[in-house]
């Protein structure tokens, strides 16, 4: 989903007049901030080989991981786009909290033999969970099919705020001639 936002900026940017080359010079603050608290959802495999509880594990991950987004963030309010992204991933933090610190996913659009193999995945999964009748917020969860090259896969109404609030960014920083 986010590839395919993203391209639509970029087309819509180029159609309008702007120049791509103006993303490169988007000023981000605290932009290590915001990639580590990417990359940190990598160090998972890790603490679980070294025998960290699973549930503590996840609630720290959480924790971490979007304290240090939402503290990148908080510096580049100011850029086009960054308040959306924001408010997306707040909706998908109150997911996870609210659901044992895993983001709920719905199976429902998977074809049998695909819905085992996600199933089999979100199972291993400490960020992720299969969608559970006892699930809070499911309206924030992954409920929202998606589906457009390659594989189907469900996303949340803060993915989707997310990928519009980045796909924003890019385009109003490519300049496009409405926008000058």
């Amino acid at each position: 989903m986010y590839a395919t936002i993203l391209l639509v900026a970029a087309v819509m940017a180029l159609a309008l007049g702007g120049d791509l080359r103006k993303i490169a010079l988007i000023d981000i603050k605290r932009l290590p901030w915001i990639l580590v608290s990417f990359a940190l959802p990598l160090a998972v495999p890790l603490a679980l080989r070294a025998g960290l509880d699973s549930g503590l594990t996840s609630v720290v991950l959480t924790v971490l991981t979007y304290g240090m987004l939402f503290y990148g963030l908080a510096a580049n309010l100011r850029l086009p786009g960054v308040r959306l992204i924001g408010l997306g991933y707040l909706a998908n933090l109150a997911a996870v909290v609210a659901n044992s610190f895993r983001m709920p996913v719905s199976l429902e659009m998977f074809e049998p033999a695909l819905r085992a193999q996600e199933a089999a995945r979100l199972a291993a999964s400490l960020t992720h969970a299969p969608l559970e009748a006892t699930a809070r917020l499911v309206f924030l969860a992954d409920v929202i099919p998606w589906r457009l090259l390659g594989k189907p896969s469900m996303v949340s109404i803060g993915d989707i705020a997310i990928a519009l609030g980045v796909g924003y960014l890019v385009f109003r920083s490519a300049e496009p001639r409405c926008f000058r």
